[in-house]
């Protein structure tokens, strides 16, 4: 197999294109690198729906210069992943390539050392809009601390095998007998709109505050994640893009992506525990490792 495919469309940006797969996260950890690299890139992505994945680069000009979808799938960009080939980034001199850190995190290898002679930055400036900045405090207006809940929608929560509304009310009930006065952000997608509507359904006939950032722009998302107190997250690349804006956050994994639990944050943010990952659980345990480990509580009253 040749190391490089060059079947990508032209551009005509006079850009050198990069083929991605379609993950928020899975660009937010190629953007973490490639920011450094001193260009700007025309991106094409699998066409993979819902197609939200463009909402990334629109926050990134600093390394998007183009932008499309392209036809092709993520076995075409994983099977022909340039950094196989050609490990360091000054030896990439393609006009057009393929670039995956998928496969690198997830068998357990840190990801400074993919394309190892970038420099890697753990936060980011998203260019959110003054729209997207009012919208995300005319939501959470009223006062805090506000806790952010991703349950993502109950298609991705049968294949995974997680929690659905029922789990999320437990988890938020228990965090309103630690914290009284949290109220709940209930984060999602258009397409997570079925579990998300069960969840904030069940925390108002609870009596729990709850507002609702379902189907907002990511840079509104960006903007909600600022004013969060925690965020606790189904295995998604909204926990990955809230690390980057520095928010508390727990991330839960299955246990086939063990290996990955580590091997993409701010090892800071590991040892200060702003970051931490977690196998799927029930909602006690995570509520006790938050309460109990991270000090929930006492971090809500010192902020």
């Amino acid at each position: 197999m040749e190391p490089f495919l060059t079947d990508l469309p032209p551009n005509g940006s006079g850009l050198r294109t990069i083929g991605v797969c379609a993950g928020i996260g899975d660009n937010i950890w190629l953007i973490q690198k490639l920011l450094h690299a001193g260009e700007k890139f025309a991106f094409c992505m699998t066409d993979d729906e819902p197609k939200r994945g463009k909402q990334i680069f629109d926050l990134a000009p600093f390394v998007t210069g183009h932008f499309e979808y392209g036809r092709f799938d993520a076995f075409r960009v994983l099977n022909n992943n340039i950094q196989d080939h050609i490990p360091l980034w000054r030896d990439i001199k393609e006009p057009s390539f393929y670039l995956s850190i998928n496969h690198h995190l997830e068998i357990g290898r840190r990801i400074e050392e993919f394309l190892p002679d970038l420099p890697l930055s753990y936060r980011i400036d998203w260019a959110t809009s003054e729209f997207e900045k009012m919208l995300a405090t005319k939501s959470l207006s009223r006062p805090g601390p506000y806790i952010g809940l991703y349950g993502s929608s109950y298609s991705s929560v049968r294949s995974w095998g997680f929690w659905k509304a029922p789990e999320w009310t437990e988890l938020a009930v228990r965090v309103r007998t630690l914290i009284p006065e949290a109220r709940f952000a209930v984060i999602g997608a258009s397409f997570d709109m079925d579990l998300a509507n069960d969840l904030i359904l069940s925390l108002s006939r609870l009596g729990i505050p709850v507002t609702p950032i379902v189907g907002m722009s990511l840079g509104t998302v960006v903007e909600v994640m600022k004013k969060l107190s925690y965020f606790f997250s189904f295995p998604s690349g909204l926990a990955m893009l809230a690390t980057t804006i520095g928010t508390p956050t727990l991330m839960f994994y299955p246990k086939h992506l063990e290996k990955m639990i580590d091997a993409w944050a701010d090892p800071k943010d590991i040892t200060s525990l702003l970051y931490k990952g977690m196998l799927f659980c029930e909602p006690e345990k995570a509520l006790a490792w938050a309460r109990d480990v991270y000090g929930l509580s006492t971090k809500v009253e010192a902020a």
